[in-house]
């Protein structure tokens, strides 16, 4: 039975609350209308502001709450894993030096990172510092101090933005609540934006690993634009949502 126009908009407002993110062609399908049907539907809830048109589809515009990192570690789990794979290619032989910042994919990472000698991790989580220097007996590990945030385990405040500043590691790897490429990076605390921003800023390459359901939303502030970021590495399915915006959401973007 066909499904009127109001009924099949509640659907679609449903979906976006669900996955965050719909298509237009699986959604015609799915209802048995044309393309051009379902365009207009996104386009009324759009200009509603119930949801943001990307290419191909639409996304949600509800704003990305935080929630504690156990609970964000399950939430694309697969994705994540690949993706820190992919980071982890990123680091030479060598002495090399390592930011990472608080966060579900970031941890993903740092459950990775090799037990060598030259290799120093700094970070300003709590949880990274404590899981990796627990595994590790070579892998030098330095944990900035400052005030924790109890949602992220993550120190922020002026002596944690003080300590960042002084040090310029090879490579910054940085999580992020939502991105896209009007609004670049963001996150809801302001102590812990600035944070990211410092490590963006002192850093010779900050690189972001964002699965893509973080595509389309934005938190409460910005950290960093997107030709701030020399690369994202995020997962196949930002092909397919981002589409033409793709390329411009940092210097080079890797799928894994």
């Amino acid at each position: 039975m066909p499904v009127h126009s109001g009924g099949r908009r509640l659907l679609i407002e449903q979906a976006l609350c669900e996955f965050g993110q719909v298509n237009l062609k699986e959604l015609a399908q799915r209802f048995k209308v044309s393309d051009e049907t379902i365009r207009r539907d996104l386009e009324i809830l759009s200009d509603q502001g119930k949801v943001k048109r990307v290419y191909g589809g639409a996304v949600s515009v509800q704003k990305v709450p935080e929630s504690q990192l156990a609970e964000r570690m399950k939430i694309n789990g697969e994705e994540k894993r690949k993706i820190a794979r992919l980071a982890l290619s990123h680091i030479p032989e060598g002495a090399f030096t390592v930011f990472l910042d608080s966060g579900s994919s970031t941890a993903y990472f740092a459950e990775l990172l090799p037990d060598r000698a030259d290799l120093l991790l700094v970070t300003n989580s709590a949880a990274i510092a404590t899981a990796v220097a627990a595994r590790t007996r070579r892998l030098k590990v330095h944990l900035i101090g400052g005030t924790v945030r109890e949602s992220t385990l993550a120190t922020v405040g002026a002596l944690t933005v003080q300590a960042v500043r002084s040090l310029h590691p090879d490579l910054t790897f940085l999580g992020s609540n939502g991105f896209d490429p009007l609004d670049g990076y963001t996150t809801p605390d302001i102590e812990e934006a600035a944070v990211k921003r410092a490590m963006v800023q002192c850093s010779r390459r900050a690189v972001v690993l964002a699965d893509a359901g973080k595509y389309g939303h934005t938190s409460t502030v910005q950290f960093a634009a997107p030709d701030e970021i020399e690369m994202l590495i995020s997962d196949q399915r930002l092909a397919k949502i981002a589409g033409k915006d793709l390329k411009k959401l940092a210097k080079d973007v890797f799928l894994a």
